[in-house]
């Protein structure tokens, strides 16, 4: 059947070469004859289209659950994101608290020396941390 021009072309229309009808014949033929019969072509052509079925059945899942996972992370990057303000403004609050706290531990250790002189080396903490308190950044 290969030899024959019809055969030739109408694989050639198909965009086929030959070593894949070569393989696609050797596949039809299911007793080894070494010809394929119109019940093994037949057979054969079903086989492909519900493969070719199976095929896209297996894309559209895969391209759903792919979907799936990206708006999952679209989620996670935006719970990280969130995550990463609250750290922002937790250590801005930590430092603020040190700050306070060095501010507070000079001038006891000022009070100490002279109760009467307040200390004007120390910097307040609203010179050190601005004027935001940290309920205004909560």
């Amino acid at each position: 059947a290969l030899g024959q021009r019809s055969c030739k072309q109408l694989f050639a229309e198909l965009d086929l070469p030959i070593s894949q009808i070569e393989e696609l014949f050797t596949l039809l033929d299911r007793d080894n004859s070494g010809e394929v019969s119109r019940r093994e072509f037949i057979d054969g052509c079903i086989a492909m289209k519900d493969v070719t079925v199976d095929i896209d059945k297996l894309y559209k899942t895969t391209s759903m659950k792919i979907v799936a996972v990206q708006a999952r992370a679209r989620y996670a990057v935006k719970r990280a994101d969130r995550l990463q303000n609250a750290m922002d403004n937790l250590l801005s609050y930590q430092a603020m608290m040190a700050s306070h706290l060095e501010y507070h531990k000079a001038m006891m250790r000022t009070n100490a020396l002279d109760p009467s002189v307040a200390p004007s080396s120390v910097s307040t903490p609203s010179t050190v941390c601005g004027d935001e308190s940290p309920r205004g950044k909560w």
